[in-house]
């Protein structure tokens, strides 16, 4: 199991977030992160298409359709527990765990 800290690698900078997108992409990780009302939550969760419920994979947008606008700010996963999609602010996450 590998672990990476806040303080090793921030995940609220540009080449942070294109880090943590990536290693989601690959595979499911564990991310501990502060909500907002303060409470410390341990998710595992992943970006990974195949460990997504075929119904529940974003949609492939139409010809002339717009996309959501995306907050840089946090990142949408798949809860692997909660089987949905969950969300985090970068700046708030503490660590995550991961084996390749």
């Amino acid at each position: 199991m590998n672990v990476i800290t806040k303080e090793e690698h921030p995940f609220d900078t540009e080449q942070g977030k294109t880090w943590l997108r990536d290693m989601l992409h690959m595979g499911p990780m564990t991310v501990t992160f502060t909500k907002k009302d303060g409470e410390e939550r341990v998710m595992t969760c992943t970006l990974k298409e195949v460990d997504i419920p075929i119904e529940s994979r974003p949609k492939v947008l139409a010809e002339g359709e717009t996309p959501k606008k995306r907050n840089d700010n946090t990142i949408s996963v798949w809860d692997l527990n909660a089987n949905g999609w969950r969300s985090f602010v970068l700046a708030n996450v503490k660590r995550v765990e991961f084996s390749l």
